[in-house]
């Protein structure tokens, strides 16, 4: 009950630290006057208790050797395997440790292999630090309400889904986080559904769709009260019915935007938009963006063609 081993976080043969640990699990300090400076595994020969001055101290020992003790009490040994996430290389690692007791005498650290396991690690790690760092857009969350959308048809397709259990997902095969920095995690979950959940998603909960004049534009299916899409209300022209996906069980919201890319109005409903509130849109439209078309019948008015990307950083 005597024998002790220093303590350390770089492992237990770098251990130069005058902090002790008995075999009992009780600390202690060595002494600055002790001459066994370096040694891994000590016998305290003397121990005094400097009762305000930091708890006990070994004011003499012994260094001894590992086998020693083994030859001498083989049953006090034990191995324990710890897995933990190393943030220095983003990856789960396996910490093998030997002890005597409750002391240290040995600790190897390799890489974790992909598992349950590890994946639990990950996950952990993962939650702990917020997933936004993982997945900065939400895409899990618009990957979750797509099947939610799916399942409300056919609900075989899929067990229900949250943000947490598509990562769950996303880690199954995995214990290295460095691989999503080039991969969207929601794109390896999508890989990972079965092939009519895929086909699913593509027919009823598309990601995008396009418009009457062939500009292409974002479904949003977290954010609001239901899926809705953003585009300008002149992308909306040669049309009098409201976008429709699931189907078409479930009318898109449409967010129209002004010129100047802020949303003028907010519907489900393009037909009844068109007769009671376009008119007065079109005077106050037409004064401050004169430039702009803005026809008498927006039903029967030909959509602008798609406009060209933004330059970055512009505006």
């Amino acid at each position: 009950d005597r024998v002790a081993a220093r303590k350390s976080t770089s492992g237990a043969r770098e251990r130069t630290s005058r902090d002790l640990t008995f075999m009992s699990g009780q600390t202690a300090r060595l002494s600055e006057q002790s001459v066994v400076h370096h040694a891994p595994l000590l016998i305290a020969l003397e121990v005094v208790d400097r009762r305000g001055s930091g708890g006990p101290e070994v004011t003499q020992a012994c260094a001894i050797e590992e086998d020693w003790l083994f030859d001498g009490y083989p049953e006090l040994f034990s191995d324990r395997d710890e897995l933990v996430f190393n943030p220095d290389t983003s990856r789960v690692e396996r910490i093998a440790r030997i002890y005597y007791g409750s002391v240290c005498i040995d600790e190897r650290k390799a890489a974790a292999p992909p598992g349950p396991d590890a994946a639990r690690v990950l996950r952990d790690w993962v939650l702990t630090r917020g997933l936004k760092q993982l997945d900065p857009k939400d895409r899990l969350g618009e990957l979750a309400a797509r099947i939610e959308l799916c399942r409300a048809a056919d609900a075989a397709l899929s067990p229900p889904q949250t943000r947490e259990s598509l990562l769950d997902i996303c880690l199954a095969e995995s214990a290295d986080l460095s691989e999503f920095k080039t991969q969207e995690i929601a794109d390896v979950v999508q890989s990972r559904l079965s092939p009519e959940l895929i086909a699913a998603l593509y027919r009823d909960a598309p990601a995008e769709i396009r418009l009457r004049g062939g500009r292409k534009t974002q479904v949003h299916y977290t954010g609001g009260s239901g899926p809705w899409v953003q585009s300008f209300l002149q992308d909306f022209f040669g049309s009098s019915e409201t976008p429709r996906i699931g189907g078409g069980r479930v009318p898109l919201t449409l967010h129209l935007l002004a010129p100047n890319r802020r949303a003028i109005q907010v519907t489900q409903d393009l037909a009844s938009s068109r007769q009671r509130v376009y008119p007065e849109l079109r005077r106050q439209l037409s004064r401050r963006y004169p430039r702009h078309a803005w026809p008498e019948d927006g039903a029967t008015a030909e959509p602008p063609p798609p406009r060209p990307p933004r330059s970055p950083g512009k505006r």
